[in-house]
């Protein structure tokens, strides 16, 4: 498409967790773009086992379209069962993309498909400080039982109280 528009010149800009810059590709079209994808695979590939009892994917640099790092997420939970935490915060929202979107119950563009939580993932937990409805309108809805949407982080990160030892002065612990 950059040919068909007459560019013959990029820039592209790797970033970090923070999403602040840390390398920048500049020059001619495609050595430059060539350039970047080599380093882009380095600098963003992460190797994870796929036996996890909780997954936690951050969406954070492409948070308005969060249900890709979701999808990805659940890939890399345990066959035998476990939950996913998708972290989606952002005050824009989620895109409305107008072929792919729900406009509503049961309209919506062409091209639009809703995510299925596979059945090995027993429990969704979405922590948005800025919660949307219309973004539990991307999953299939038999599987809308599995999902949580929490909007304070305190209520996402949840411990076990079997296991715990208070360490307050003056308690008798387990």
């Amino acid at each position: 498409m950059a040919k068909m528009a007459k560019i013959d010149f990029i820039i592209n800009i790797m970033q970090n967790y923070w999403g602040e810059p840390v390398a920048i590709f500049a020059g001619a079209l495609e050595p430059t773009y060539w350039a970047a994808v080599k380093e882009a695979k380095a600098h963003y590939r992460v190797t994870c086992p796929s036996d996890n009892d909780i997954v936690i994917a951050n969406a954070f640099s492409k948070s308005n379209e969060a249900s890709g790092a979701l999808t990805d997420a659940m890939q890399h939970v345990k066959k035998s069962g476990g939950s996913g935490v998708l972290i989606t915060n952002t005050a824009f929202g989620q895109i409305c993309h107008y072929l792919s979107a729900a406009w509503g119950k049961s309209i919506g563009g062409r091209n639009r498909s809703r995510t299925a939580i596979p059945a090995h993932v027993n429990h969704v937990i979405i922590y948005s400080e800025f919660p949307e409805a219309r973004f539990l309108e991307a999953f299939v809805e038999k599987d809308l039982p599995k999902i949580t949407y929490l909007t304070n982080w305190t209520d996402v990160v949840f411990t076990d109280g079997i296991i715990q030892v208070s360490t307050e002065p003056g308690s008798k612990g387990r």
